[in-house]
């Protein structure tokens, strides 16, 4: 591959590129002329720090367990059916196309037809509610024990936007313990104000736009947040004992409440769920629309699934990309960057390895 791009430093990226913002340069006044950064994270980024969760087969192990320990088994035996005929273990898109009960081609080109009867769709989504709760809890242990996620937090907020495919409580928790003091109180949040989603709201404006605090958008949703007429973010104190997803679960056995998350198999049939919902077309927006100078890059994969976001950065026209990767850069990355350069061919593309971020325990 022709030199399209240079590999940089841990040292060189996060000192230089994109340093560690300070309390007094997050106000407005002081940061006009400065670089306008966004950081966009994938899975990769959640299975850096709670590997082995939040997959789609690790959401039917957990499924799996809920079913076998509640009687369930022929529920089980029918979901496992029908996502072989899918090609995929995606709970939401079953449901989606039970309630469409139109023909579906899997990955195969094999058409046929999901039939579900009411209280069959019902009983699939108290098993994927169950296992997604399962999953959170897991992950909440792993937040506490082992992940840094005031160090996450508190990395985030050198960049202007976070923009985030995962639906986990990742990014979740570590704005909630970053910002557990009144030094980092006004330095990341999101478009929420009380709960609800009012990115136009004027106390919202007052305490977040006005503050320039950095900002975090779930492009696919996330399993806190509400998917009704008004979206809703389900929360907790960072002091408070009870767990985040026990609230989300006693929240959805209430009637057609459900989390509000993307997981489709392509993009085309992601998009279709992001036009259907304001918070989510509002944040694929966010990210077309940003005036955005640096990108960095950090657990994404750059694959076809996600040909809306990769559209979206194309259509913004970053200057600087720094693409973090795992071992090696992958045959998807190559494509990204090679059609970046057709694209903006005075955009400087750099590399950087992910294994030590500076949120680590033992920053480079």
């Amino acid at each position: 591959m022709s030199q399209e791009y240079i590999e940089v430093s841990s040292e060189e990226l996060w000192n230089e590129v994109f340093p560690k913002a300070s309390i007094e340069n997050k106000i407005r006044v002081d940061r006009d002329g400065k670089p306008k950064t966004a950081i966009l994270l994938g899975a990769g980024f959640t299975n850096k720090y709670i590997p082995n969760t939040w997959g789609y087969d690790n959401i039917w192990d957990y499924a799996s367990r809920f079913a076998f320990d509640n009687d369930e088994k022929d529920i089980l035996e029918l979901m496992d059916n029908y996502f072989k005929e899918m090609g995929n273990k995606n709970f939401e898109r079953l449901i989606a196309l039970s309630n469409e009960c139109t023909d579906f081609l899997n990955l195969a080109k094999k058409p046929f037809k999901i039939f579900l009867n009411s209280k069959q769709i019902l009983r699939i989504k108290e098993v994927f509610i169950n296992a997604m709760h399962n999953a959170g809890i897991d992950s909440e242990k792993r937040l506490c024990n082992n992940t840094p996620a005031r160090e996450i937090g508190s990395f985030l907020t050198r960049f202007d936007q976070v923009f985030t495919t995962n639906y986990d409580p990742l990014v979740y928790w570590s704005i909630m313990k970053h910002t557990n003091s009144d030094e980092n109180r006004y330095t990341i949040g999101d478009f929420f104000h009380r709960g609800e989603y009012a990115p136009e709201n004027p106390n919202f404006v007052n305490a977040v736009l006005e503050r320039d605090k950095t900002l975090v958008s779930y492009l696919h949703g996330a399993f806190f947040n509400t998917d009704t007429d008004s979206i809703y973010k389900i929360s907790t104190s960072p002091d408070s004992d009870e767990s985040l997803m026990k609230l989300a679960k006693k929240r959805y056995g209430i009637h057609n409440i459900k989390p509000l998350i993307v997981t489709d198999g392509s993009s085309e049939q992601k998009i279709l769920a992001i036009d259907h919902n304001r918070y989510l077309s509002d944040s694929l927006s966010r990210l077309r629309r940003f005036d955005l100078d640096y990108l960095c890059t950090i657990g994404f994969g750059f694959t076809p699934p996600d040909k809306h976001i990769i559209d979206s950065i194309r259509h913004n026209r970053p200057s600087k990309i720094a693409i973090g990767y795992y071992g090696e850069i992958g045959n998807n990355m190559k494509k990204f960057i090679k059609d970046i350069m057709q694209w903006n061919p005075k955009c400087e593309i750099m590399v950087f390895k992910t294994n030590q971020l500076p949120c680590d325990e033992t920053p480079p």
